[in-house]
């Protein structure tokens, strides 16, 4: 899905509605006004790497802004997204819908959107000063010319949607043009940047309504393969499988079947035998014990794993907590699957560190605790604890590190020529300067103490954990080790 200029906190609404984090992968940015562009920076802090649609004026703007707000060099923050650059005029296909955007009239750089898919339009004007006799006024003083002038007086009034804008000029268009409107576009019109009582009586005129409840919808016939699509979308979206090779994707087309359950419904039963490994489409799951809620998935995750690698009795009972679509595939189809890759020596470490008395360590650190049931997922795909014997120093002073350490439980010394300077404690994290410094000799020396419990994360499983998710990037970037 695709978010358009999202407000503040609208990404931690949006969850608090049940809304996953990954139904939202991509945002369009019309401008850098505060009150178009505040949630996008919270957006992309938020979980897994997301699109950003915009021009290039606009995505430069929005860089700058950040990089001065967070205090990040702007080509850390231009690594924090995927960039799309939008031409602006010439339709472009956007996840199967057809787009086309314009430089709306504001005081700075603002694009407006038209969409179509399946025959259904709408538009969404951002912000603008849509009035034809001010974009006379402008062309008879020479501030636009004849073509210009003629565009900004082509709005394209018969969309089936028309989300619009009004407030007060100059920055935006003056009430009285969209009252005299006729009555057939008055009704398919939603106000934006306006309040119920800037919105004369008997005027016909709405604001958009707020909410999942008052979500519009536009009646459309679902495209052709659409199941085959959804599949492969949910597959390509899981980090697990980056790794495969491209013929590994129809192979697991093929072996993939799909469940719709309701709310409530007992998707697996604790000390039931395991038979299948599961990726959730869309909505959330519950996975408790004895009563006891341990985490919630939700699209792009998975669970089973346990079930591939023992013969045990499924330990935890996972819960449909809303409508859930899931991806199923068996047990013995996805162990041929996953043989002699890398997926399947991750499952494996998975199945096997993957429990509650780690998700409550990772609950000490002020990064990790915060981190998605998604996010730490993948974190648990990388942590390897350190044998007790392998403790002492674990960086030298001078050392370009390997790895970067999460510390459970006890102490780790904190060195720099030879005398001492912190003691880290339990939750702390050290080795994760080598992702900002280009593998530069460590500041510091770090020497565990015999009751320190440890987790190793190598440097290239920690870059490709934050290039995954760039808020935890942006975060360690102010780590003091």
């Amino acid at each position: 899905g695709i978010m358009v200029d999202p407000p503040v906190n609208a990404a931690i609404e949006l969850v608090r509605m049940g809304v996953s984090p990954k139904v939202l992968d991509s945002i369009i940015l019309t401008h850098c006004h505060a009150d178009h562009d505040a949630g996008t920076l919270q957006k992309i802090m938020q979980e897994s790497s997301i699109t950003l649609y915009t021009t290039p004026t606009v995505f430069n703007s929005f860089v700058r802004k950040s990089s001065a707000l967070t205090n990040i060099p702007e080509d850390l923050m231009k690594k924090s997204v995927r960039f799309v650059s939008l031409p602006i005029g010439t339709p472009v296909n956007i996840n199967g819908g057809m787009f086309r955007f314009s430089y709306s009239l504001h005081s700075i750089p603002t694009i407006s959107i038209q969409a179509e898919f399946g025959e259904r339009r709408m538009v969404y004007s951002s912000d603008t000063h849509n009035d034809p006799a001010f974009a006379d006024m402008l062309f008879e003083k020479g501030v636009v010319n004849e073509n210009r002038r003629d565009f900004l007086k082509d709005f394209p009034w018969h969309m089936d949607i028309i989300f619009h804008e009004a407030g007060i000029p100059p920055l935006h268009t003056p009430m009285k043009v969209l009252t005299a409107l006729p009555a057939d576009i008055r009704e398919r019109m939603y106000l934006v940047h306006v309040t119920k009582e800037m919105i004369p009586e008997e005027s016909g005129l709405k604001i958009a309504p707020t909410g999942l409840s008052s979500t519009l919808e536009l009646d459309v016939a679902p495209p052709e393969f659409s199941r085959p699509v959804e599949i492969l979308g949910t597959y390509l979206d899981q980090p697990l499988f980056a790794a495969l090779p491209p013929e590994k994707t129809m192979e697991f087309l093929c072996i993939s079947q799909t469940r719709h359950c309701k709310p409530g419904t007992v998707i697996v039963q604790k000390g039931n035998p395991g038979r299948h490994f599961y990726i959730i489409m869309t909505g959330q799951v519950e996975v408790s014990r004895n009563g006891t809620l341990l985490t919630t998935f939700g699209r792009g995750d998975f669970f089973g794993e346990k079930c591939l690698f023992s013969d045990i009795p499924r330990t935890a009972t996972v819960t449909a907590q809303s409508d859930v679509r899931l991806i199923i595939v068996h047990r013995s189809d996805m162990l041929a699957f996953i043989r002699n890759t890398s997926v399947e020596e991750t499952l494996f470490h998975l199945a096997s560190v993957q429990n509650k008395q780690l998700r409550d360590y990772l609950e000490l650190n002020p990064i990790f605790r915060h981190l998605t049931p998604s996010q730490k997922t993948q974190l648990f795909q990388i942590l390897v604890p350190v044998p007790p014997g392998e403790t002492g120093e674990l960086i030298g002073q001078g050392e370009s590190p390997e790895a970067c350490y999460f510390l459970a439980t006890g102490h780790v010394r904190v060195r720099r020529d030879d005398i001492d300077q912190t003691t880290l404690g339990p939750g702390s994290l050290f080795g994760t300067r080598m992702l900002f410094d280009n593998a530069a000799p460590s500041s510091f020396s770090f020497t565990a103490e015999p009751d320190a419990r440890l987790h190793r994360m190598a440097k290239d499983d920690l870059a490709r954990f934050v290039n995954n998710n760039p808020g935890v990037f942006l975060k360690l970037y102010h780590y003091a080790y």
